[in-house]
């Protein structure tokens, strides 16, 4: 209890708690109980003229009953059934304006260390007294989140599972583009009709530093949707390995030298009167009319010889969508990536690696269709690194990339990219690395269009050369000093030559 009295006003502010409980001896041990809350607090005015409360004040009072579980490391729950009375002021007195009910069920099941379960989940319902006293309407809502650990087979085994649902408001988005000093940004602008206005579709992400120049920020509007929202997220591992590292032969000592990682994550969002199951996060397929948000990752990589130090290889793929719905209309993109790649030690100073990959990559915009694209590509990186002590390391790289336009006017690129790094160590405190990079491009296209900059990535028709040097040293246990030099010259454009230095402190 606080009493407060200034010149001006007087405050009363008033907290009290209640827990009462019985424990009874079922399982290894059950409680039940209720409990009582109340915050009130009060602010007057003593103004003569004035007898009311402020309504800065407020009130509320919570009542709950319970049952839970006690000293039980295997398995645990809990039941808690809730009301709360949320109370405004009126004049000189608090009147009712919401009664929100409430059911929480939580709760965790370890089975041997090999299995690990837990939930939580809460479902809420509003209701309204007063429409005077309050702007809130009337609504259900529900929070949860289910989580799995699997840990099999002394650890060869292993898989994480997260389940979320959730419903609530979700507020209108849209972006905004704003300028910053050179260097400090994400996005450029390509003045792309001439007017010397930038526009929403005439940004695109920067490729080089000195050029990002741009930031893209979400604004909020007055503009809210009610919507449901789920999350799956799974990381999966297999690795024969930790069980038959002693086989030298026959059929276990082939498939221990395989191994498996996976991650998938979908996140989604959908709006509560549209027609699509607020459950399952796998229904991917949603039409723009209840979709406010969508994306899903999933990566997966299987090894041969894993962290072999003299030979490995490994295939994979990566899938990566992004639907969301602006005020400017939806937004998509897609990037799709199958690839195989390898590395072998031949000695202890040359090591040779490659790496061989096809894919998709697309975007979709309802309203700037000039932003749509949806390209094929090929790539293939062969690489050769000479490393004669651990202070100095050379390494000689080339790529090829073919990427073709599917829609539209069907732009075409072929880059031959050819590099060399030099890397030197001096000790722990100073190091010096120099890379020099020829790239010979064939684009058949608008360059400065949205899909010729994805296929360009920055760079010019014809004949480009980048470099760089980078320069660091620890001046103390706390301070690193980085100086670091680019210069390219892309196509026939003047050569540009970008310098950088910056002082850490770790403290």
């Amino acid at each position: 209890l606080l009493n407060t009295e200034s010149t001006t006003e007087k405050t009363t502010f008033l907290r009290p708690k209640v827990d009462v409980s019985q424990r009874i001896k079922v399982w290894n041990g059950l409680k039940v109980g209720v409990r009582a809350e109340r915050e009130d607090n009060r602010k007057e005015s003593l103004d003569i003229q004035s007898d009311t409360l402020s309504f800065r004040g407020f009130r509320f009072d919570i009542l709950s009953a319970y049952i839970e579980t006690e000293n039980d490391k295997d398995f645990g729950f809990g039941i808690e059934g809730r009301r709360r009375y949320d109370y405004a002021p009126v004049q000189n007195e608090f009147e009712t304006s919401t009664v929100a009910d409430e059911v929480l069920l939580r709760g965790q099941w370890n089975h041997k260390r090999v299995s690990k379960l837990k939930w939580n989940f809460n479902y809420r319902t509003l209701s309204v007294r007063d429409t005077v006293l309050t702007n809130q309407e009337e609504q259900e809502t529900y929070l949860g989140r289910l989580e799995h650990s699997l840990n099999l087979w002394k650890g060869a085994i292993k898989s994480t599972t997260r389940y979320e649902i959730g419903s609530g408001q979700e507020p209108e988005l849209e972006f905004v583009y704003q300028q910053v000093n050179a260097g400090e940004g994400q996005y450029t602008w390509f003045d792309r009709n001439l007017d010397s206005i930038p526009q929403l579709d005439e940004f695109e992400l920067a490729v080089f530093q000195d050029q990002a120049d741009y930031v893209r920020v979400a604004t909020v509007t007055d503009r809210y949707i009610r919507s449901n929202s789920v999350q799956f997220t799974n990381n999966f591992a297999l690795n024969p390995k930790a069980v038959w590292f002693k086989e030298k032969k026959g059929i276990k000592s082939v498939i221990s030298k395989f191994a498996l990682q996976s991650n998938i994550r979908i996140n989604r969002k959908v709006r509560q009167n549209g027609d699509v199951s607020q459950w399952n996060p796998f229904e991917t397929s949603v039409p723009d009319s209840s979709l406010v948000t969508l994306s899903s990752v999933y990566r997966a990589t299987l090894f041969f010889n894993r962290s072999h130090p003299k030979y490995d290889a490994r295939i994979g793929l990566n899938n990566a969508r992004n639907r969301n719905v602006l005020t400017t209309g939806f937004e998509a993109r897609r990037n799709d990536e199958r690839f195989i790649a390898g590395r072998w030690n031949m000695t202890k100073k040359w090591t040779i690696s490659a790496k061989v990959s096809q894919g998709r990559s697309a975007s979709d915009s309802e309203v700037f269709n000039n932003r749509d694209y949806d390209l094929d590509f090929i790539q293939l990186e062969p690489q050769l690194a000479y490393q004669p002590s651990p202070t100095f390391r050379v390494v000689g790289s080339y790529k090829y990339k073919n990427g073709k336009n599917r829609i539209g006017t069907e732009e075409e690129l072929v880059l031959n990219d050819a590099n060399v790094e030099v890397t030197f160590n001096q000790s722990s405190a100073t190091s010096i690395r120099a890379k020099v990079s020829l790239v010979n491009v064939a684009f058949t296209g608008i360059a400065d269009s949205s899909v010729g900059f994805s296929l360009l990535e920055g760079l010019q028709n014809g004949r480009n050369l980048l470099w760089n040097i980078r320069f660091d040293k620890r001046l103390s246990k706390s301070l690193l000093l980085s100086i670091n030099y680019e210069g390219r010259k892309t196509g026939i454009n003047p050569i540009i030559h970008v310098g950088r230095a910056s002082i850490r402190a770790d403290f």
